[in-house]
C-alpha cells in the first residue's frame, strides 16, 4: 500500500492530528490508486466515508482536482479511481472513515478557511449553511470575510468582535450570492449526485452566514487554540498555514470539522 505522508492533503489530515487533537474527525484512512488497492482496505471501511482526490507533495502543476465533488458512498470509489487514473498524474483517491457518519452536503451548516499568518494576523473566509469548504478551497467565493492582527485576537470571541477589531472585512452581495447559489446547486445535484429537490430546499434562499455559535466555536477552539500553540509551530516550521474544514450539526450539536491544515510549500 501507499504511503499516505507522501500524498499532500493527507499529510494534512495528520498535521489535525497532532495540533488540533480534540477536534479531528478521523479514525483511519488510506490512500488507493487502484481497484486492487481498493478490495485490500474496502473491509474496514462501511457504505459511507469521506473520499477526496490528492497528489504526491511537490506535484507543483496538479491545481486543479480530477474530479470536483463526492458523495461519500462506497459504491463511488471505482468511478472516482478510473478519473483519477485517465488523469495520468500520480493522483489517487484519499479514503477516510470518520468518527461518525457525516450528513449530506446539503446539510452541512458551514465551512472554513482560516490563514494563519504567525506573530502577523489571520484572516477568516467563511460560508454558511448548505455550503462547505468546497468554495473556498477552489477559490469560488465565501460569505464573509474577515482579518484580525495577532494581538487583537484574544479580544475576539463573536462576529460583533470582528465587525469592531477587524482590520477588513467583506460580505457577499445578494446578486453575487445568488451566482454562487446556482452554482452550489449545480455542483451538489450533477457532481456530487444528491436528489435535485432534495438540493433546493436546503440550499439558502439568501446569503447564509454562519451559525453564531459556530462561529465562536471556531475563534475559541482553532483560532486561539492555535496561537496558543505559537511556538511550537513555529518551531516546527508551519508561520504560514491555512485550516480548513465544514460544520456540522451532529446528535442536535455543532461539530467543528478540521479536515486539513494545508502547507503552500506541499505544492513546490
Amino acid at each position: 500500500m501507499k504511503n499516505v505522508m507522501n500524498y499532500g492533503k493527507a499529510r494534512g489530515m495528520a498535521l489535525v492530528k497532532e495540533y488540533l487533537p480534540q477536534l479531528n474527525p478521523f479514525q483511519c484512512m488510506d490512500v488507493v490508486g487502484t481497484l486492487e488497492e481498493w478490495e485490500q482496505v474496502k473491509g474496514q471501511y462501511g457504505s459511507t466515508m469521506i473520499h477526496r482526490i490528492d497528489y504526491p507533495i511537490g506535484h507543483a502543476q496538479v491545481r486543479q482536482n480530477a474530479v470536483q465533488g463526492t458523495n461519500g458512498l462506497v459504491e463511488s470509489i471505482p468511478e472516482l479511481i478510473a478519473r483519477v487514473q485517465a488523469q495520468g498524474n500520480s493522483g489517487v483517491v484519499l479514503i477516510s472513515q470518520t468518527v461518525f457518519p457525516p450528513p449530506p452536503r446539503y446539510l452541512y451548516l458551514g465551512g472554513f478557511n482560516i490563514l494563519f499568518r504567525m506573530g502577523a494576523e489571520v484572516a477568516l473566509e467563511l460560508v454558511g449553511k448548505a455550503f462547505d469548504g468546497h468554495e473556498l478551497t477552489q477559490g469560488l467565493g465565501y460569505h464573509e470575510r474577515y482579518v484580525i492582527n495577532w494581538d487583537d485576537i484574544p479580544f475576539v470571541t463573536s462576529r460583533a468582535d470582528l465587525v469592531r477589531e477587524g482590520t477588513a472585512k467583506v460580505w457577499t452581495t445578494a446578486e453575487d450570492y445568488q451566482h454562487q447559489r446556482r452554482a452550489r446547486v449545480r455542483f451538489l445535484a450533477e457532481e456530487c449526485h444528491f436528489p435535485l429537490e432534495k438540493v433546493e430546499a436546503n440550499v439558502p434562499e439568501s446569503v447564509p452566514l454562519l451559525n453564531n455559535e459556530a462561529l465562536r466555536l471556531l475563534l475559541e477552539d482553532i483560532v486561539m487554540e492555535l496561537r496558543g500553540q505559537q511556538s511550537v509551530l513555529e518551531h516546527n516550521g508551519l508561520t504560514l498555514f491555512c485550516v480548513q474544514g465544514n460544520v456540522v450539526e451532529h446528535e442536535g450539536q455543532i461539530v467543528i470539522q478540521p479536515w486539513e491544515i494545508f502547507r503552500p510549500e506541499r505544492w513546490y
